[in-house]
């Protein structure tokens, strides 16, 4: 296949247009790689070097940008090539240009011959204003690229003229759509676009990409893409394609370059996006580096399209693109996709050609050089090394001769790095003046004992050289001269590995010391106050550390605070400023970084490393060279740092970090052993204040209080004391409840229990019995005390409650019993309290009053009956009375009333007034209203069975069954099963009643007047009724209360 020939008009954010063109290449891969030249255009300073995929289609190449620094640079990469394949190279370029040039000619001779009729209508294009190179913006926003240049040739080709509309991609959907053009270039095919629009052949294959941040591993296909947010460009073709493979977590924006900002952002980390503009805008940008294609979604194409069924624009652009010869389309190529190769590829050869003549050359002549040297060389040598060759070939280590005074005479080094000082510089001179005082001492004490024994071994000695500290064993051999005085010879051995491993296994004996510490230490610690300091401690004396702290996070104040610290140094730790913030440069550090990663850190030179800078001078004058910090956790969070300084550079090897991080381990498993202990602690008291204590207030309840009354009973026992015991019911708190609802009732009892608190000494009790109750205990309280804080009470409540934006008013009934006057025990003195209590409330509410014997009567009484009611239905202890109703005017029977009665088998027959009150007060009113309301229907339709005479049956309803949601379902169904006609029955709702709730009663009162049941007022008179209300009640009549029509005819007040 022919040489591709390419150009790409590279825009930078600093520099011109750079021309690029691409290494030869003869295959037509997609994917197949080339190379750029960047030789600097005009004045542009930057030179540049691109990699490149090329499309089958198109002669556009995807780039990646690297920078290269001349051509000569890339063109020493060429492999050279022979002249035959030189010459052929150009005899087929110049075969291409001419076969090029006739080509055009054929081309546009035709095409001029074809240009149709032109028509006065302008052409309207829309299209994208940012894919380049095809289309984008210059710097003074005006549009170019070769989709411009095209269709302006195509204008000069059909004289039509071509109004293009350049903006973003959504927008010239919507305007193509809207009918605001003619042509929408810059599109791919797709099903649902097929619907809209008719298209061009495609004139350009284009790889669409996922890419992401290099940060981000693992997205490779479609499949491991799903869950992450990808970035899309509103309207663009590969919203449809990820959506039909189920990714639907995209986010649009209005441009890709919009796109390419967010991901700069880290708005998103992923992004979609057609490969020409991804490569430009990341290079533009200088964010190549940070992001990666990680795969290819799909490979689309550039097409033309019309609105459908538009047959004749299709035809006219079709034929006007035609029109637009070889010739001129490879010249827009080259303009903005880069330069033809035969040109770069004639330059590459020649100066590969010369290059590697001058190799050659330089090569050559350095042979001939070198082989004169090694003769000369090895003449010199050869008389000198024959005596020593044997003994020096089987020496690796260093080897000097020295004389009785330790002057250096001659040397043998296989290693020069090893060597304290250059040859030139120690020959001739003595160890005193090369080597440092305490090493030329050692030497000169060899040269002694080898002078008087032969020789000396065992001596060790420490250099600094440039590489480091290393480690040297010396070993002195006399060598005795004829007639001179001896020499000494001697040996010297790198000995620091093993030097280096005998410190690193003391310097583990150290810290298995310090571990075995930090271990016992946490088996006999009950909390990290004090197991902390020890650890620092152990660190410092037994670690070998030159200072060790801990660490713990301030969240409010964004800080680590030191809680623990041992060792020289623990200065530097005042008003010390480490952040938790990344942000911060206090927090960049090793402890910050180690807070919150909860990984440790590990610094190897102090004073160097720029982590640690913002302490470096606050930590010079104490001499560390390496730091590390290791986070502590517990439940699984980081809850603090433990940092460690040692005096030595690169302290922290591989051994050591291991057991360091065991260590971190060890003092975590702690924590985590104190926190769970703690919560257990905390538990076990939660527990135990549950148990005690009510939720809602906090105050004792009910268990609390009884141990308490009989500890104080037990106490006034033995001193002769009284105690009283004061019952609290608050007064219409229910109503709080209904109205305000549940949450404002529970605010009230907590402000009820602040004052009974505020009010009574700290010696008393003051607990809650349940909902609204409360009950005081007393200590050494007389009659009169209790009183006067009973009145104190009073006078507590009547100010308001301000609850939320309520203000809340409540009341409430005392009922005080004292010990041993009303009883002996907490159950006797509770039961006294609570029935003088009810006392309170009968008598008038918002009042105390002290239990009294007929109280203790009515209270046993009232519990022998309440006890009694729960098995009198089962017993059928009840039965109903009727009394009649007669007319006035003819005394004829027009109704009767059902009473129900009891007659208990023990206690004879109870009265109405005194079981029906209990019945309500203990919950049973509705089961025993259901009854009577059953058994009087029953009796009813009995009664017109027998063939008497139909009349109107009264029942009266009590409070709690008028307040049932299910009221008249209930007695349609009773209706229904004894037959009887809705219109014999009556109920009866007490005047009080009907006025609690005057609009809740209208709605009741309306659904049995629907259902056919007739409604009267009882009692009317003694209450406070609404004229108003009452015009609105659907009642049959009114039973007016004798107390209020007994002396009408007598009394003047009535007259």
């Amino acid at each position: 296949m022919r040489a591709q020939q390419v150009m790409y008009h590279a825009m930078t954010p600093h520099h011109g247009p750079v021309l690029c063109p691409p290494v030869a290449s003869w295959r037509s891969s997609m994917h197949h790689k080339q190379r750029y030249i960047c030789p600097t255009m005009g004045r542009h300073p930057v030179q540049e070097k691109y990699t490149a995929r090329r499309s089958p289609n198109t002669n556009f190449f995807f780039r990646h940008y690297t920078k290269c620094a001349n051509l000569d640079a890339y063109e020493s990469r060429i492999t050279p090539m022979t002249s035959a394949h030189f010459f052929s190279l150009r005899r087929f370029a110049t075969f291409a240009v001419t076969g090029m040039l006739l080509t055009c000619c054929a081309a546009i001779i035709p095409a001029a011959l074809a240009t149709p009729a032109v028509s006065n209508a302008p052409l309207r294009v829309v299209m994208d204003d940012n894919y380049p190179p095809y289309v984008m913006r210059d710097a003074n926003g005006s549009m170019e690229g070769l989709l411009i240049d095209e269709w302006r040739l195509w204008e000069e080709k059909t004289g039509i003229k071509v109004d293009i509309t350049a903006t973003d991609w959504a927008k010239a959907q919507q305007i193509m759509l809207a009918g605001g053009a003619d042509v929408i270039d810059t599109i791919f095919r797709t099903p649902a676009r097929e619907q809209l629009y008719d298209f061009s052949a495609a004139y350009a294959d284009l790889p669409v990409g996922i890419y992401t941040h290099v940060s981000i591993g693992g997205i490779h296909d479609l499949a491991s893409l799903r869950g992450s947010l990808v970035g899309v460009k509103a309207g663009d073709a590969c919203i449809d394609k990820l959506a039909r493979f189920g990714i639907t977590t995209l986010k649009a924006y209005p441009s890709y370059q919009a796109v390419v900002d967010a991901a700069m952002a880290d708005q998103m980390r992923v992004f979609c996006m057609d490969e020409p503009p991804a490569n430009y805008l990341l290079y533009r940008a200088g964010s190549a580096e940070n992001f990666r294609q990680a795969f290819t979604l799909y490979t689309g194409q550039f097409h033309r399209a019309v609105h459908k069924g538009d047959a004749a624009t299709l035809k006219r652009i079709s034929q006007g693109f035609a029109a637009i010869s070889s010739a001129e389309r490879e010249a827009l190529r080259d303009k903005w996709m880069g330069k033809s190769l035969p040109y770069v590829v004639e330059r590459t050869m020649l100066y590969g050609f010369a290059l590697a003549i001058i190799t050659i050359l330089a090569l050559a002549l350095f042979l001939l050089l070198l082989q004169r040297l090694v003769r000369e060389r090895t003449a010199q040598l050869a008389a000198s090394q024959s005596h020593l060759q044997a003994t020096l070939d089987a020496l690796p280590d260093l080897l000097f001769e020295l004389d009785g005074e330790g002057c250096f005479h001659d040397y043998h080094s296989p290693r020069t790095d090893l060597l304290a000082a250059p040859p030139e510089v120690f020959l001739g001179k003595t160890v005193h003046e090369i080597l440092p005082p305490a090493v030329a001492h050692i030497a000169l004490e060899a040269i002694q004992e080898a002078d008087i024994r032969g020789y000396s071994t065992g001596k060790e000695y420490a250099l600094d050289l440039p590489q480091g500290e290393l480690w040297f064993g010396l070993s002195m051999a006399k060598k005795p001269i004829a007639g001179k005085a001896p020499h000494f010879i001697a040996l010297i051995r790198d000995i620091t590995v093993r030097k280096i491993s005998e410190q690193q296994l003391a310097r583990m004996t150290q810290l298995y010391a310090a571990l075995s510490q930090c271990n016992q230490a946490i088996v006999r610690c009950r909390n990290e106050e004090e197991l902390f300091p020890i650890i620092c401690r152990n660190a410092v004396n037994f670690g070998g550390f030159k200072m060790a702290w801990i660490g713990e996070g301030d969240t409010a104040r964004e800080r680590i605070v030191p809680v623990a610290s041992y060792g020289g140094g623990q200065e530097y730790l005042t008003d010390i400023e480490i952040s938790t913030r990344a942000d911060d440069p206090t927090g960049q550090g090793l402890t910050g970084t180690a807070l919150r990663t909860g990984e440790p850190a590990w610094c190897q030179d102090f004073q160097n490393d720029p982590r640690t800078a913002p302490w470096h001078e606050r930590s010079a004058r104490f001499g560390w060279s390496a730091s590390a910090a290791l986070p502590l956790t517990c439940n699984g969070h980081v809850v603090g740092v433990f940092t460690l300084y040692s005096e030595k550079i690169h302290s922290f090897d591989e051994a050591e970090q291991n057991l360091l991080n065991r260590m971190a381990m060890d003092i975590s498993y702690a924590l985590q052993r104190f926190a769970d202990e703690k919560s257990r602690q905390q538990s076990a008291a939660l527990i135990e204040h549950l148990a005690n204590y009510d939720p809602l207030t906090g105050l004792p309840n009910r268990v609390l209080l009884r141990d308490r009354v009989h500890q104080a009973i037990a106490t006034a026992s033995r001193a002769g004391q009284s105690l009283a015991l004061m019952f609290l019911d608050l007064d219409h708190f229910k109503n709080i409840n209904d109205s305000l609802g549940h949450s404002m009732g529970d605010d009230l009892l907590r402000g009820v229990a602040a004052r009974l608190l505020n009010e009574v000494r700290e010696q008393d009790t003051v607990s809650r019995w349940g909902g609204d109750e409360f009950i005081l205990m007393l200590r050494d309280c007389t009659a009169e005390g209790a009183a006067r804080v009973a009145e104190k009470l009073l006078l507590a409540f009547a100010m308001p409650y301000q609850v939320a934006q309520h203000e809340l008013n409540t009341t409430p009934s005392i009922g005080i019993a004292l010990y041993p006057a009303d009883g002996d025990d907490f159950e006797s003195l509770a039961k006294a309290a609570d029935a003088a209590m009810y006392r309170a409330k009968h008598e008038g509410r918002n009042t105390f009053r002290f239990f009294t014997s007929a109280m203790q009567i009515r209270s046993q009484r009232f519990l022998e009956l309440e006890n009694a009611l729960r098995t009198a239905l089962k017993r059928d202890e009840f039965f109903l009375h009727y009394q009649p109703k007669f007319a006035v005017e003819d005394g004829r029977l027009s109704g009767a009333e059902a009473l129900v009665r009891w007659r208990h088998p023990t206690l004879g027959l109870i009265a109405p007034g005194e079981f029906i009150a209990i019945a309500e007060l203990s919950g049973q009113i509705l089961q025993l209203g259901a009854w009577v309301m059953k058994e009087a229907i029953r009796q009813a339709k009995a009664w017109q069975d027998e063939g008497l005479q139909a009349i109107t049956l009264a029942v009266n309803l009590s409070a709690a069954q008028f307040r049932q949601s299910h009221l008249v379902q209930q007695i349609k169904v009773m209706l229904d099963e004894a037959g009887l006609d809705a219109r014999y029955l009556e109920l009866e709702l007490t005047e009080s009643l009907a006025m609690e709730d005057p609009q809740a009663a209208i709605e009741v009162i309306d659904a049995l007047h629907a259902a056919g049941i007739m409604l009267s007022i009882d009692d009317f008179g003694t209450g406070y009724s609404s004229l108003a209300y009452l015009k609105r009640f659907r009642i049959s009549k009114l039973k007016i209360d004798q107390s209020f029509v007994r002396d009408i005819a007598s009394d003047p007040n009535d007259r």
